[in-house]
């Protein structure tokens, strides 16, 4: 049993190395050809915007509200938003 555990976890091994290499090789493949590999431009809000979005988020935060009750309450325009949309304020505040 324990040379059968230890061939199947090489043969893991082995299929995980493979495909690192595959995707390695694909994503070099394509740098190559000029295509872009990762977030495109422009995605990324400005801290200005993202605030002012979020504004009841961070009035409640300010208000001494925990990351989770923030995200649970509702209010006025926005019903309930994510523990990480509320975290990420916190982080911007």
């Amino acid at each position: 049993a324990q040379f059968m555990f230890t061939l199947l976890a090489k043969f893991a091994r082995l299929e995980r190395e493979t495909l690192r290499e595959r995707i390695l090789s694909g994503m070099e493949e394509a740098r190559r050809q000029g295509k872009k590999i990762g977030r495109p431009d422009g995605r990324v809000e400005e801290k200005s915007v993202f605030l002012k979005k979020y504004s009841s988020v961070a009035r409640n935060l300010r208000a001494g509200l925990s990351v989770r009750k923030t995200a649970a309450r509702r209010s006025d325009k926005l019903c309930e938003v994510s523990i990480n949309t509320v975290r990420k304020v916190k982080a911007l505040l």
